[in-house]
């Protein structure tokens, strides 16, 4: 089970299996990827954009930002309604981070707290507006378990080490139980 979840993280056995596809080096700095993002929603999305860049600066780093950045991108293109709602952009900004940060364990004790995150913005839940933004990207929003994004490209270099030193642990304790 606990490596169904391990799976679940990275979008499959072939991601958490073959070592090239996942990998622990850091995300890049790269730069928002507008050309995704269909017309109508680029001034919306530039505006969620800009308060998701200023909050992953200020309580998150580069590698967060990136990976926002990515998932704000893969959401417009794969649901722009989302973005011609009339709401809050803090809100959908809020949501974005909070995905972000819940998929690569950010959020926690010694950590960055989910208030902290959300009063940030000044909201006070994200899930809601999550759960269509998962939609957009093919994940289930009503899944059990923890949120994943299913895909390493939203993950952080730290994140990825833990998942693949889950991986060799959990193969590890497999092949022990095989030699019993």
């Amino acid at each position: 089970m606990e490596l169904d979840e391990l799976r679940r993280a990275v979008g499959g056995a072939r991601a958490l299996d073959e070592l090239d596809e996942l990998d622990d080096a850091p995300l890049p700095d790269e730069p928002f990827a507008q050309a995704r993002v269909p017309a109508d929603v680029r001034d919306r999305v530039a505006e969620v954009r800009e308060l998701v860049d200023r909050c992953c600066d200020a309580l998150l780093d580069v590698e967060h930002r990136t990976a926002a950045r990515r998932l704000l991108a893969a959401v417009a293109e794969g649901d722009p309604a989302i973005f011609r709602r009339r709401s809050r952009p803090e809100t959908a900004a809020a949501a974005i981070c909070w995905l972000v940060a819940r998929a690569n364990r950010s959020l926690g004790p010694g950590d960055l707290q989910t208030q902290e995150l959300l009063g940030w913005f000044g909201v006070r839940s994200a899930s809601q507006r999550g759960e269509p933004m998962l939609a957009a990207i093919g994940v289930d929003p009503h899944q059990p378990g923890e949120r994943e994004l299913e895909s390493p490209a939203y993950l952080t270099a730290a994140r990825r080490r833990q998942l693949i030193a889950d991986r060799e642990r959990l193969s590890g304790a497999t092949h022990d139980d095989d030699l019993d």
